[in-house]
């Protein structure tokens, strides 16, 4: 069987208001949610290789709320999200399961258009990794208490094939684990 391969663009940005997180943090929950994606879509129980380019995506980029429909997210959570990813930040610090590694040419698939915004060279992603998705998370948002955090994450593999999720997570015992996947969108 096949191994599916996807590519984990995270794009973190650094935070203009609320307090701030350590980058260990950060890099827990967003280790959580590479870990609760690679699971939720392996094939018979092999999970998804995971490629992690080392960016965040800008709040202008999010769709954080599916239009005409309800979330579960409380408000102030996705203020918080907003607010934290108004530039982007390099992602450090991992700790990825088996079959996830970082990717030593990621400035090739990407090209910054502005300091807002970039671009995917999707030819070349798709030749260089092949039935791949690439993923991209933000900077994490952190409930009151520092016990829940809530990411924007988003899977594709081409400008007009891809899904967005916010994925909710609690901290339970030391350990980051989703508690809720909402999906936003689907290209």
């Amino acid at each position: 069987m096949d191994i599916l391969w996807m590519i984990l663009l995270t794009t973190a940005v650094l935070q203009t208001t609320g307090p701030s997180t350590l980058p260990s943090q950060d890099a827990a929950v967003w280790s959580a949610a590479v870990l609760y994606y690679s699971e939720s879509n392996s094939d018979q129980g092999v999970a998804p290789g995971v490629i992690v380019v080392p960016e965040t995506v800008p709040g202008q980029r999010m769709t954080l709320v599916a239009p005409g429909r309800a979330t579960k997210i409380q408000s102030y959570l996705l203020r918080r999200l907003k607010e934290q990813n108004t530039a982007t930040r390099p992602v450090a610090g991992l700790s990825l399961p088996q079959g996830v590694t970082t990717p030593s040419r990621a400035e090739n698939l990407i090209r910054r258009k502005t300091p807002h915004r970039i671009e995917v060279n999707w030819p070349l992603f798709r030749r260089t990794y092949p039935n791949s998705f690439l993923m991209q998370l933000s900077v994490p948002a952190y409930g009151e208490g520092g016990n829940q955090a809530l990411v924007y994450v988003s899977v594709g593999r081409d400008a007009m094939a891809a899904k967005g999720w916010l994925y909710l997570l609690q901290k339970q015992n030391g350990v980051w684990r989703v508690v809720v996947d909402e999906i936003l969108w689907i290209a």
